[in-house]
């Protein structure tokens, strides 16, 4: 029964610290205009060579992958508050 509980509780917890590193992640590459502004030149180069629009096109693509982050980061957080808060022991 011990290990049930910790069971149940340590994977809340590490859910929330996982997206805890996430939120801070997205949030530093989208307010630190450097960061950004590297990754964006990065999938430019990389995964666009350069193409028409290819910054427009890797602004959009780093667009959606932050939101997706921060998306997956937020509802890692809201399970694990749930998951500990109705947690039968």
């Amino acid at each position: 029964m011990k290990h049930l509980i910790i069971d149940i509780l340590l994977a809340p917890i590490l859910g929330i610290i996982t997206a805890s590193a996430i939120l801070f992640f997205v949030g530093y590459t989208n307010w630190h205009r450097g960061t950004k502004e590297k990754i964006i030149s990065w999938m430019e180069t990389k995964i666009f060579r350069k193409s028409f629009d290819s910054k427009g096109q890797a602004e959009g693509l780093f667009g959606v992958i932050t939101a997706q982050l921060l998306a997956a980061g937020l509802l890692m957080i809201i399970a694990s508050i749930y998951i500990l808060t109705n947690a039968n022991y």
